[in-house]
């Protein structure tokens, strides 16, 4: 059919044909999806029915960049021509067949470095070369074909004679300037574009309805209004569900707007905003409208609050009724409320209990027992009956159990019993993650339900019976246990109570069998007869909506931090009741603070608790976090909030039965002072610590050790002194040229000098090393520390130089730096070849490192700022490149009797400096102590270090640091 999709296919990203289908599959043939910048895109390619995504960037040229995002959201100023660059390419690429072929990885921006040629056989970087929008060094890369490097000359020889690109006159001057969403008059700019028609270019998808699009001025086409806008009448899932799982249909939705929107121009008409000020597009075509698609395909079902602002509105409310009959997508195999149990096995998604289902009372139930008997099934492996403790709510109908005796924590659902779960969440998602502020409206009874449970269940003691189990959707294919829940104290069956006070509703299936079917059907119809909460058809139902924190960042906590401590008394914020909705671990939790419907992160203030993240493997990790959950999980507590992090994470203090929950912990031995001097309470935390030491309680046991972040930050204030050095200004130093190939850190990084002596030494050894690597009869060598070898590099499949600096026999391992590169990795025995005896091999033994280590002049790097390290050295990188990139170093002072030597690195002579970069991100500090030898340049880089700490990014988001910490 002529469908708005086919019609997208055929202009931008074509389909591919049966006689090309085979062509796709095949090794270096992809589609571009996205232009990241003028010489960095996003490839994919279909396997197995599977998108596989590939970045790259084209090698060994170097586009004008496009502004990087800051921490507070704002677009960074882009390189001349930066935009034209990227437009110029996604112009040719974008949704088209690409063959690219690998060179190597530039493992520090996570990209395979190769070459790009269209199907006419176009090379993408000599286009580039050709139209002014990329250079090439005039010295050959060492990496790079000769013959190769004379055709990318010369295609930059024609840019540079025409005058075209970054060689035209007025090249400085062709800077993008993007306007931040939202617009300045915000409804006066929406009132200005109501129902008009225009074309804009989609430069993001937040989720399948959700765009980020960039409006041109008409009157400068290098001006442009970025907004956030939604799809009218239209709203796919998110990309993950309300717990972090991934959405199948809600990443699926994502993929294909992207696959046929993306970074491409389309036809739009606004119609207006929504209640979150985000304006309310539908994409339009000839043949209809791309909302018409999604629901079409049943990625997409139909926004009843938005739906009637458009024009497609019948359009919209058919395609999702003709979903539903065809099981499209998100209608595949279920009713318009069902939960969405799988199928598994060919039966309808009902699952065999391994023990047997309970006996049934009715004859329909030994019908249906005998049916479900003789169908094949996934086997639930759990136990069919245990006791427990109710630990978490999960929602209206669901629950996790902790077992008494096993410790272990099961996933329930109520059988017979369904609640309402219509929520919806307002705001975009960026990634595949969460947005940092973000809205969840809670209709139909689906708070009230998981309240209610959560009031009468948390830390109760219950018996769990398994009835049946059930397939759910998702990757995972999770069987989920449906039992039935008795409170041991009570004797009360939860689902039936639920179902008497109308807030969920009776359901078995086709072939799910329970024991206490007649006592929840009773329960269902005396809540009909009183009409209560979803059986009430005239009251209106409630609507709770909660405004959910995650990650926002400094400066938006802080403005959360203002409205958390209206109130403060001296240094004591107010109290504030609130829920743990989740425990993080043994000092970090979720916190609901139902007064203000606001949920956010609340860490304790001056402790630690050990930890399993990341590279964590702390001792007593679990128990910490156990403790957390037996006694903080879901209950009601009291919060104070002090301060915010760089995340945007609130640290403050939580009491429950009025007792600091810190105290508590720490009392336990489950976790250890740090910082506790600044906090409201130091001496109770100090106490607490000492009383858990001399009682030797789990951290302090013989078994126990200190977490390491505790270590880490010891660590860290031990180190804050920075020694005082005497400098001098090196006078008429000239610039030489470099290619940087290692960062260390933010101060210090390797580069190899660009001279003849260089390139012939290189020269030299490479057949050398070739020769050595090739030779496959050479036996496994164990080397010994301090010895020059040849290593292979796994990354990009070649053998190089090396010494050996640790040794490690028992693993048949070593580590080696590169001695012309400067970093070092672990290698394998297999993977190290001795150099051979002998005066042919002299010159890998003799000659000297080229890489050169080198620091960066005027800048300090700190052990307590060790924390932005990764951030530093990312950011130093992506103002690289490349080790390809040819950049000029001048020395500019020397200190320690002229031992120790201090460069500047630039784009070229007098030109933008790598600490200016660093600086400006608040990823490294100024040296004042170099003040007089060079008090001009100090000056000079203080006022690039004064552009972070007045936006407060980098190690400057939690306020200025003291002259003494310098």
């Amino acid at each position: 059919s002529n469908s708005f999709c086919t019609l997208l296919k055929n202009k931008a990203y074509p389909a591919m044909s049966e006689e090309n289908k085979s062509v796709e599959l095949t090794d270096g043939i992809y589609t571009c999806y996205s232009v990241d910048q003028g010489d960095r895109m996003t490839l994919v390619k279909v396997e197995n029915g599977e998108p596989k995504f590939k970045s790259v960037m084209l090698s060994f040229i170097h586009c004008p960049k496009v502004g990087r995002r800051q921490p507070d959201g704002t677009m960074g100023e882009d390189d001349p021509c930066a935009y034209d660059a990227m437009d110029f390419v996604r112009a040719k690429v974008i949704g088209r067949q690409v063959r690219f072929v690998d060179h190597f990885p530039v493992e520090p921006l996570k990209r395979m470095s190769g070459s790009m040629h269209l199907s006419d056989g176009t090379d993408v970087a000599i286009a580039l070369l050709k139209a002014g929008y990329a250079t090439i060094p005039v010295r050959c890369p060492p990496k790079m074909d000769k013959e190769l490097h004379a055709d990318y000359l010369a295609a930059q020889t024609i840019a540079k004679g025409n005058k075209e690109g970054v060689h035209a006159p007025d090249a400085e001057d062709r800077v993008r300037l993007l306007l931040p969403h939202p617009p300045e008059d915000h409804e006066g700019f929406a009132d200005a574009l109501h129902h008009r028609s225009m074309k804009v270019r989609v430069d993001r998808v937040a989720s399948g309805t959700g765009l980020l699009l960039h409006v041109a001025n008409p009157d400068d086409e290098l001006e442009f209004q970025a907004i956030q806008a939604c799809l009218t009448g239209a709203q796919a899932n998110t990309t993950t569900d309300r717990f972090g799982a991934p959405d199948p249909f809600g990443q699926a939705a994502k993929q294909h707007t992207e696959r046929l929107l993306l970074h491409r121009m389309v036809t739009v008409r606004f119609e207006g905003l929504d209640g979150n000020g985000n304006f309310l597009v539908t994409v339009t075509s000839p043949n209809g409208t791309f909302q018409e698609e999604l629901i079409k395909r049943g990625l997409a079902r139909v926004n009843h609050a938005t739906v009637d602002r458009t024009d497609a509105a019948d359009a919209l409310k058919a395609a999702e009724k003709q979903a539903k009959v065809d099981g499209k997508g998100i209608w595949g195999g279920k009713g318009d409320d069902d939960e969405g149990a799988a199928t598994a096995g060919g039966s309808s998604g009902v699952v065999v209990v391994s023990s047997g289902p309970a006996n049934p009372t009715t004859a329909e139930g030994v019908a249906a027992q005998k049916e479900q008997a003789a169908k094949p099934a996934v086997e639930y492996k759990g136990l069919a009956a245990f006791e427990g403790t109710v630990v978490q709510i999960i929602n209206g109908d669901t629950m996790v159990v902790r077992n008494s005796a096993t410790k272990e924590y099961t996933k329930v659902s109520l059988a017979g019993v369904r609640a309402n779960k219509v929520s919806v969440r307002e705001g975009e998602i960026r990634g595949g993650q969460r947005p940092p502020e973000s809205r969840v409206s809670h209709e139909e009874y689906t708070w009230e339900a998981r309240e209610f449970l959560r009031t009468t269940c948390i830390g109760q003691s219950v018996k769990v019976r398994v009835e049946y189990a059930r397939v759910m959707d998702g990757d995972a294919k999770e069987v989920r246990a449906m039992a039935t829940v008795i409170d041991m104290a009570t004797g009360v069956n939860i689902g039936a109570a639920l179902l008497k006070r109308g807030l969920a509703k009776f359901f078995l299936g086709r072939n799910d069998v329970s024991s206490c079917a007649d006592e929840l059907r009773q329960a269902e119809e005396s809540a009909r007869m009183e009409k209560l909460c979803i059986h009430n058809d005239r009251a209106q139902a409630p609507s709770t909506k909660i405004t959910e924190l995650n990650r926002i960042g400094e400066k938006q906590g802080k403005h959360y931090l203002a409205f958390l401590q209206r109130g403060m008394v001296g240094k004591k914020p107010p109290t504030w009741t609130a829920v743990v909705e989740t425990v993080m671990s043994g000092s970090s939790f979720r916190v609901y603070v139902p007064r203000e419907h606001c949920q956010f992160t609340l860490k304790l203030a001056g402790i630690v608790t050990p930890s399993n993240a990341g590279d964590s493997n702390d001792p007593f990790a679990d128990e910490s976090r156990d403790f957390a959950v037996t006694a903080l999980q879901q209950r009601e507590v009291q919060i104070m909030v002090e301060t915010v992090d760089r995340a945007g994470g609130f640290i403050g203090y939580l009491m429950h039965h009025n007792k600091n929950f810190a105290c508590t912990i720490l009392g336990e031995g489950l976790a250890t002072c740090s910082g506790a001097e600044r906090t409201l309470f130091p001496h109770e935390l100090l106490h607490a610590e000492k009383t858990a030491k001399e009682a030797k309680k789990n951290i302090w046991s013989d078994a126990g050790a200190v977490p390491a972040m505790a270590v880490k930050r010891a660590a860290q204030q031990a180190a804050r002194a920075v020694v005082k050095q005497t400098y001098v200004k090196a006078e008429n130093a000239e610039w030489q040229e470099v290619n940087v190939t290692n960062v260390e850190d933010a101060a210090t990084v390797h580069v190899n000098f660009v001279t003849e002596e260089v390139d012939a030494a290189r020269d030299a050894m490479a057949p050398l090393i070739e020769q050595i690597g090739a030779d496959a009869s050479v036996k496994k060598h164990q080397p010994k520390k301090n010895e020059i070898v040849v290593v292979y590099f796994k990354e990009d499949k070649t053998w190089y130089r090396g010494k050996v600096v640790d040794v490690y026999p028992l693993d048949k391992r070593a580590d080696v730096n590169f001695m012309d590169f400067g970093n070092t990795v672990e290698a394998s025995f297999k993977e190290i070849r001795q150099i051979p005896d002998g005066e042919d091999f002299d010159a890998l033994r003799t000659t000297e490192p080229l890489a050169v280590p080198m620091k960066l002049a005027y800048v300090l790097n700190r052990s307590d700022t060790n924390e932005f390290l990764d951030d530093a050295v990312a950011a130093a990188w992506n103002f690289i490149g490349d080790v390809t990139e040819v950049f000029a170093a001048r020395l500019e002072y020397t200190s320690d009797g002229g031992s120790s030597k201090y460069f500047t690195i630039a784009t070229e002579p007098e030109g933008q400096t790598l600490q200016q970069a660093l600086l400006k991100e608040g990823l490294a500090l100024v040296n004042r102590n170099v003040a007089p030898a060079d008090p001009k340049a100090v000056t000079q880089h203080l006022g690039y270090q004064e552009v972070a700490r007045k936006s407060h990014i980098g190690m400057w988001v939690h306020g200025d640091f003291e002259q003494d910490d310098e």
